[in-house]
């Protein structure tokens, strides 16, 4: 009898720990240290990889990042901003040299970067 309850408590053990840790339906990101934060107006989120973060200089960084249309739900590829800081701020895709569109994307990456480095 004990030996029967031993094996059913290991096995039903084992098969609680196989379980899949992660909720069905929800988007984890596999992006190590990422920080996420919203636009002024609430309307994008903003994920930002801060084990990609190479420091330039003094203020001056390039930075993987992602972004969504809280109202679309949909994430863009994430991409390498240019983003300096400090009286004022800039932020240009690193590969085209634009600025990030709409602004408040690059407003929230540099108060988010001015905030941690």
């Amino acid at each position: 009898m004990l030996k029967k309850f031993l094996a059913g408590a290991i096995i039903g053990g084992a098969l609680l720990v196989a379980q899949p840790m992660v909720n069905q339906g929800v988007f984890h990101q596999s992006v190590a240290e990422a920080g996420v934060v919203n636009t002024i107006d609430g309307l994008f989120s903003v994920a930002i990889d801060d084990s990609s973060v190479y420091m330039v200089g003094k203020n001056h960084a390039h930075v993987s990042v992602t972004y969504k249309n809280n109202m679309k739900g949909t994430w863009v590829e994430p991409r390498v901003v240019d983003v300096m800081w400090g009286a004022g701020y800039v932020c240009n895709d690193l590969a085209t040299g634009k600025p990030i569109t709409p602004s408040d994307i690059g407003l929230a990456i540099a108060n988010y970067m001015s905030e941690r480095y």
